[in-house]
């Protein structure tokens, strides 16, 4: 508990003991009933990324994912991407996808 940052506060660490005393069997605390979930969700944070790194990059990959998946099918991909047929070829035309 000393090494987990915290980043709630008192608060966090009063839902922390809550949660592990309801949970526990027979009252008492032991280490395996301690979830600190902000942790992973701060490692992720902090990860390396192993893709693309801008927004633009993300929209494009994912609009070529989606017309891969739709077989080119701009119609079909829009609609499942929920933007107007015409955001799609400007974006196709944007990316050069």
């Amino acid at each position: 508990m000393r090494h987990y940052p915290w980043p709630g506060n008192i608060r966090e660490l009063r839902n922390v003991l809550e949660r592990a005393a309801l949970l526990s069997e027979d009252g008492i605390i032991r280490e395996t009933g301690l979830e600190f979930e902000n942790l992973s969700r701060k490692n992720m944070i902090h990860a390396p990324l192993s893709g693309p790194e801008t927004l633009a990059e993300m929209e494009r990959l994912h609009i070529r994912r989606i017309l891969d998946l739709e077989n080119g099918n701009v119609p079909r991909a829009a609609l499942r991407l929920g933007i107007p047929r015409s955001s799609l070829y400007a974006k196709i035309r944007q990316y050069g996808s």
